[in-house]
């Protein structure tokens, strides 16, 4: 019946404050946020703090999230239906991150080692065109979204690459969350521009069938994508 008493951390302080206004009408259904810098001033708290009220508030269906642009509200909290107590969504998301970071940080860069083995001209070809597809995205406006969708391809093409079908079930299987992992962390300042960098460092490691360095700029790669992360 009664629940455990906790003291709040601030980014659910954060995230009652806008909860609390969206109730009251203050904040109605397409109103911008002040922006993070803002905001944080508003509250008295570091960016990080509000980045993490930001992700909870989208998690449980409150605002809507873009790079480059303001939040913007989305539903009221009486809209939303949540299962788990959305204070403690953050925590959990974090706990399943570093479970999936650890098994990135022992598969990828295996794979990328092996797809460069093993990687033919068609292939190599292919991965190409997922690179410049990334470059192209870059140039455009809003392009968190395009650059979700050809991050997780690059990964699939390696996992096909090495044609390995107990490799691609382990990869589909989780296919989910680091679709939930990178639209998180590509939110972090320059990490979309970071992430196409070392997607090019893996591909060209690749194209050259150098495996000892395909393994080292994967490793590179997931390494920072767990910095970003942790500078939420």
């Amino acid at each position: 019946m009664f629940k455990h008493v906790k003291e709040k951390k601030l980014y659910e302080q954060v995230v009652d404050q806008v909860k609390y206004l969206i109730d009251k009408g203050e904040l109605k259904i397409g109103d911008p946020l002040p922006s993070v810098d803002e905001l944080a001033q508003m509250v008295g708290v570091g960016r990080s703090t509000v980045r993490e009220a930001l992700v909870v508030l989208e998690a449980i269906g409150c605002i809507r999230t873009a790079r480059g642009k303001v939040a913007v509200i989305t539903g009221t909290t009486q809209q939303v239906e949540t299962p788990l107590d959305p204070l403690d969504m953050l925590e959990n998301y974090k706990n399943r991150f570093q479970l999936v970071q650890e098994y990135n940080m022992i598969l990828e860069p295996a794979v990328a080692s092996l797809a460069a083995k093993k990687a033919t001209d068609e292939d190599i070809e292919r991965l190409g065109r997922n690179i410049e597809q990334m470059k192209e995205a870059l140039k455009k406006r809003n392009s968190q979204n395009t650059v979700e969708q050809l991050s997780m391809e690059f990964h699939l093409i390696l996992m096909e690459i090495v044609r390995n079908p107990y490799i691609l079930n382990i990869f589909n299987l989780t296919k989910q969350i680091e679709k939930d992992n990178r639209k998180v962390v590509l939110k972090v300042d320059n990490r979309i521009d970071d992430t196409v960098s070392e997607h090019y460092e893996i591909y060209l490691a690749i194209k050259d069938h150098d495996e000892e360095k395909a393994f080292k700029a994967m490793m590179k790669h997931v390494q920072n994508v767990g910095l970003a992360f942790e500078a939420l």
